[in-house]
């Protein structure tokens, strides 16, 4: 399988990498990752260039993994997940839906709507699953049920988007929780785990 991976700035160069195995995509993830690391330990002007510069083919990296995830059903490694606020903005500008637009489906406010994609605040089960139909994505939403723990992952096809950690106290909120996401995600897509694994 051959991964392409595109880049450039409007002032500067732009290309294409092309990968021709996937462990080749992988090492360079983990060299970021490690790179991003020891920069933390040397503050200054040009740390700050090159936190920029990571940043920006880590978001690359992510967008190759969705790309991937939609041609094959599979994402290119199963370790590696991305975050809600990504996924989700990716797949509004897929949809050309503004996130007014979004909003008003959801009979949200637009500040609300936006909290949620920031992830400065968490949407209710009810909400998130508005948001997946609106984006006509549920179909591919894949859900992990972890009643004793208790917690909730989301998967688009194999990538991790997000997980929902709820009070060990309040068995209300999960049951309700989980009720309102098993009427929505396809039931080939939920999986139940009833065991206490390391997240």
């Amino acid at each position: 399988m051959k991964l392409f991976l595109n880049y450039g700035e409007s002032t500067t160069v732009s290309g294409k990498i092309r990968f021709n195995d996937v462990q080749e995509l992988l090492l360079i993830e983990e060299a970021l990752k490690n790179y991003r690391e020891y920069l933390v330990n040397k503050p200054g002007e040009k740390s700050e260039k090159l936190n920029k510069k990571i940043g920006s083919i880590e978001h690359l990296i992510h967008d190759l993994q969705l790309e991937n995830a939609d041609k094959s059903g599979k994402k290119y490694d199963s370790s590696i997940g991305i975050n809600l606020n990504h996924f989700l903005i990716t797949m509004r500008h897929r949809s050309k839906m503004l996130l007014i637009e979004l909003a008003e489906k959801l009979d949200i406010s637009p500040s609300y709507y936006n909290d949620i994609e920031k992830e400065k605040t968490e949407a209710s089960a009810e909400i998130l699953m508005g948001i997946f139909e609106a984006l006509n994505v549920l179909p591919n939403i894949k859900v992990k049920l972890y009643p004793l723990i208790p917690t909730i992952e989301y998967y688009y096809n194999d990538i991790k988007i997000h997980e929902v950690f709820l009070a060990y106290d309040d068995t209300y909120d999960y049951e309700h929780y989980a009720d309102v996401v098993t009427k929505k995600v396809a039931e080939s897509n939920i999986e139940i785990i009833n065991s206490r694994p390391e997240l």
